[in-house]
């Protein structure tokens, strides 16, 4: 009855700013409480669910030992009990019910009607307000003939959208510069580290290589949250710029993002309050894009009151925070994990969310994005400083790492894993992506809690025997890269396939094992897979393998990676009875007639993402795709073989978003048809080395976003220049030659 109780204060109050300290107080006697309240529960569960992983033996063996863990755990809760009566003594006697009650909470529960498709874009330059004139500014400076070397700095208070203006100008104009590189320095940056930040932006070379990108070039290199000549200082938005960006947000989904009539008084009053700072403007207005009337008044009451303890930014993130749900708070809290400047992956913050389902955490992360307290920047997350300070913890922090649920040290300096990580009996994530661990302690087998294991680019090879143990295990990442230039065929190796791999019944991710003599009767008890990735894969492999991959019905991604390069896989077995394979990566040569296969015959209109490398196609292999996957959103090809002349025929491809075309040695020229690629984003051409002529039609892509043509033939560039092609690419916002 109490811990229901305790539970229900919590989830009520949650993680509010309460002006009262002796509430406050209260409320830290109360989380301290629950915590220990979740961390015997836990440790309970895994004792129990040990149990039954026992066999009679063992357990007969061990039952002393048991008696005093359970008998520990008793007294345990009996403790935690006198603390609970003391903490609800202590509100009985000194704290009134209005004294736990925070404005906020007066917030009516509002049904949001959400789109899921996708995440957002970047902020669009029709949705930039009141930057173009200092835009101008800048851009003028930049090509200034007065100095060789030019220092400029824009500053201003926080939330003024000095980022934002740098980061626009950045993209526009980082083309003109063959050198260019963006870095964020934190508030104690020492010179040296930031040094390496700048060579590792630039190319992480030797020096003599280094001297000799930079001789005689430009550079352009922005240097983000500097604390501590050129100087621009930024005003506020002023008032009819400020409610412009306000609409933008509030009323995203009205035509022209007009303001109704009857919100145009409290609009107003709102956006006076937030004094023309473009983030609390964006914030605010995005809070309240999905409340009905009755509580803006409330929300703008709140307002007032917050603005009189804390500045106009913090005062309505703040706001903006308090409104989270208890699901949505520990979504964003994850993000405290990671560095100021560190980009994040959908992904990674997803598994992060340790009790949560899958489906439910990608909601939960597309709701924070349209909140604005989180930002998309091609495809990568990214926390604006003033937001990401709101994920740091405000209570004392407990140091005991016993009940330690998540250990992310992925880009850290670690080599090796002490065995006695297998104490930490609560871990549900351990992530050592791109580190250089080079083994696992077999002590990894007490980690029965273990959700996620990502060792993704690291130097194991092997995992323990006892991983299999690890029974509520979900995704496996393992790989690591034997040549990090993708220069050769197997330039990622998947780890060996362990034994007893069935044992993993609850996996969902399989991402990469080398094929075995068994693998595909192991694989036969895992449909729960949704991706499933598998190196190593020779022709006589293919048709076992195959034939059970074909009977996971939630098959999502699928990698088929071949033994070497002269392989041909037979995919003729291929047949996913799944109706989600949406991902497909084929590594290695096709047998012929491939095309005809089921694979693509009965699932080439689902597929959204084909990346081919090392195969053989035919003449024109964009030709041949074109009518067998008309869906596609992604396509890349790499060391595909072609004919001299690649041919986009006009209408192909009409959803694809992002085509890479990469080391095809054979290819001269390209024609886009009119009325090609209508909706692509990204084209990226790179290592065609004869590729000597400016693709025909290329002009036509008007939703380019961006183009990279680097390392083709030598008289490329100068062809481009002639040809006026920067005048007719204008609407191109990002170009690398």
């Amino acid at each position: 009855m109490n811990l229901t109780f305790m539970s229900q204060i919590i989830q009520q109050i949650g993680t509010v700013y309460l002006t009262d300290e002796l509430a406050n107080n209260w409320i830290g006697e109360v989380r301290k409480v629950a915590y220990r309240v979740e961390d015997v529960v836990d440790k309970y569960s895994y004792h129990v669910f040990q149990l039954t992983q026992e066999g009679f033996l063992k357990f007969f063996i061990k039952g002393t030992h048991n008696d005093i863990v359970f008998s520990a755990i008793t007294d345990e809760i009996a403790h935690i009990e006198e603390e609970i009566n003391q903490v609800i003594h202590m509100k009985d006697k000194w704290l009134h019910q209005t004294q736990l009650v925070s404005n906020n909470q007066q917030l009516a529960e509002i049904e949001r009607q959400r789109s899921q498709d996708g995440f957002p874009d970047f902020v669009k330059d029709e949705d930039l307000v009141g930057i173009e004139k200092n835009r101008k500014l800048l851009s003028g400076w930049l090509y200034s003939d007065e100095l060789d070397s030019t220092v400029i700095t824009v500053s201003g208070m926080g939330g003024l959208g000095k980022s934002t203006l740098v980061t626009n100008l950045y993209e526009r104009e980082k083309v003109n510069f063959p050198v260019h590189a963006w870095i964020v320095v934190s508030q104690i940056c020492p010179a040296d580290a930031l040094l390496r930040k700048l060579l590792w932006k630039i190319g992480n070379k030797r020096a003599a290589e280094i001297k000799k990108k930079l001789q005689n070039r430009k550079c352009l290199i922005v240097l983000d949250d500097v604390w501590e000549q050129e100087h621009l200082e930024l005003e506020p938005l002023d008032g009819p710029d400020a409610f412009d960006l306000f609409c933008r947000r509030a009323f995203h989904n009205n035509k022209d993002h007009k303001c109704p009539k009857e919100f145009e008084e409290i609009a107003t009053s709102i956006v006076d309050r937030c004094h023309g700072l473009p983030l609390a403007i964006v914030t605010i207005g995005s809070l309240l894009s999905y409340l009905e009337y009755i509580i803006w008044n409330q929300t703008y009451n709140q307002l007032r009151s917050e603005l009189s303890t804390n500045d106009h930014v913090r005062a309505i993130l703040n706001l903006s925070y308090h409104d989270l749900s208890e699901d949505l708070r520990n979504c964003f809290l994850y993000c405290s994990l990671f560095p100021e400047d560190y980009p994040m992956s959908r992904e990674s913050l997803v598994r992060l969310e340790k009790n949560t389902p899958e489906e439910v955490a990608e909601v939960n992360l597309m709701e924070l994005i349209h909140r604005n307290m989180l930002e998309v920047v091609d495809s990568i997350i990214q926390v604006d400083p003033h937001v990401r300070r709101l994920s740091l913890c405000r209570w004392k922090v407990n140091t005991s790492l016993k009940h330690l649920t998540v250990l992310e040290l992925q880009d850290s300096n670690i080599t090796e894993v002490p065995t006695s990580i297998g104490n930490l009996f609560n871990l549900r994530y351990i992530g050592l992506r791109r580190t250089d661990v080079k083994s696992l302690p077999e002590s990894i087998e007490n980690l029965l809690n273990l959700h996620t294991l990502d060792i993704k680019q690291t130097q194991i090879e092997k995992l323990p025997r006892g991983t299999v143990n690890v029974k509520k295990l979900r995704d496996l990442l393992a790989d690591r890269f034997a040549d990090e230039m993708q220069s050769d065929f197997r330039f990622f190796i998947g780890v060996e396939s362990p034994e007893g791999l069935s044992n993993l019944e609850e996996l969902r991710t399989l991402e990469t094992v080398q094929v075995s003599k068994d693998l595909a009767e192991q694989l036969k008890k895992l449909m729960q897979l949704r991706s499933v990735w598998i190196d190593n894969v020779s022709a006589s492999d293919c048709a076992n393998l195959f034939a059970t991959l074909s009977t996971m019905p939630l098959l999502s991604s699928l990698l088929i990676s071949a033994r070497d390069v002269n392989e041909t896989l037979c995919l003729q077995a291929l047949d996913p009875i799944s109706t989600k394979l949406h991902r497909l990566i084929v590594r290695g040569q096709w047998a012929s007639g491939t095309l005809k296969y089921p694979i693509f015959r009965n699932h080439g209109e689902h597929l959204k993402y084909l990346a081919l490398s090392w195969c053989q196609l035919g003449e024109d292999p964009l030709g041949v795709l074109a009518p067998h996957v008309p869906n596609l959103t992604y396509l890349s090809l790499n060391r595909v073989n072609s004919a001299s002349t690649l041919v986009l025929s006009a209408g192909c491809f009409p959803h694809l978003k992002t085509l890479v075309l990469k080391r095809m040695p054979d290819v001269k020229q390209m024609e886009i048809g009119d009325g090609a690629l209508p909706r692509i984003e990204g084209l990226y051409i790179v290592s065609l080395a004869q590729l000597d002529k400016v693709p025909q039609g290329i002009e036509l892509l008007l939703s380019l976003k961006r183009l990279w043509l680097l390392y083709l033939h030598d008289e490329f560039k100068t062809l481009w220049q002639t040809s006026g092609m920067h005048q007719k690419m204008q609407h191109v916002p990002e170009i690398r030659i």
